[in-house]
């Protein structure tokens, strides 16, 4: 699996200092991190494969004396180190940026809330993967895309519509009541258990899929 985690590395290099320019820069023009850190999240999965579709990297990596379980760990292991490392990264630029940086107008990261966004991006992260490892390159990208641009509304209309039936608005507001007072409590295990999910639905369709 190292082999496999030092190949995503490589490859992903333009991405990483892409994060390590961009993320700095923002501040010095105060703009809060966040948005870079959405972009990262937005175009991590999309790099994560991207690379390995154009170069036909599965087959060959295949073809080699690693099994198919491996290649899947490696994606999901791969994903967690670089997003802990890039979000680690961007809690000390905040940090910093906050200390030397006097005109900024947004309020510092909390470690609660830095840690909260972690796990989010976590979990939006893996439920992609799945859909990169089952459909073309093309497709899962266009899935990505539009889902993450018409995804909210089509929820917010849909939770909207629900309330009118069964007040679910109710149970939503308690729900996010039960996360600002117990954070860690609900997120950590809600995280563990979508990247799961997702590892044991990639899992299922890579030792399916026809690589031919």
């Amino acid at each position: 699996m190292k082999a496999l985690l030092k190949k995503d590395f490589l490859l992903n290099q333009s991405f990483i200092w892409t994060l390590l320019l961009m993320l700095p820069l923002s501040y010095v023009i105060n703009v809060s991190g966040m948005p870079v850190m959405v972009g990262i999240m937005l175009g991590f999965v999309i790099g994560l494969f991207y690379y390995d579709n154009q170069s036909g990297m599965h087959k060959f990596v295949v073809s080699l004396p690693i099994t198919r379980k491996e290649v899947i760990h490696a994606k999901y292991v791969y994903s967690i180190i670089f997003m802990f490392l890039a979000f680690l990264y961007y809690y000390f630029v905040d940090q910093i940026a906050h200390m030397v940086l006097n005109y900024l107008d947004h309020e510092p990261l909390t470690f609660t809330s830095w840690f909260m966004f972690y796990l989010i991006t976590l979990m939006v992260i893996t439920f992609y993967i799945p859909f990169y490892v089952k459909f073309t390159f093309m497709f899962a990208f266009i899935f990505q895309i539009i889902s993450m641009v018409i995804g909210p509304v089509v929820l917010a209309g849909f939770v909207i519509w629900l309330d009118v039936k069964t007040n679910i608005l109710d149970y939503i507001n308690s729900f996010i009541m039960i996360i600002k007072n117990r954070p860690f409590l609900v997120m950590i295990p809600s995280t563990i258990v979508v990247i799961f999910i997702s590892w044991f639905i990639s899992l299922r369709i890579f030792l399916k899929k026809d690589l031919t």
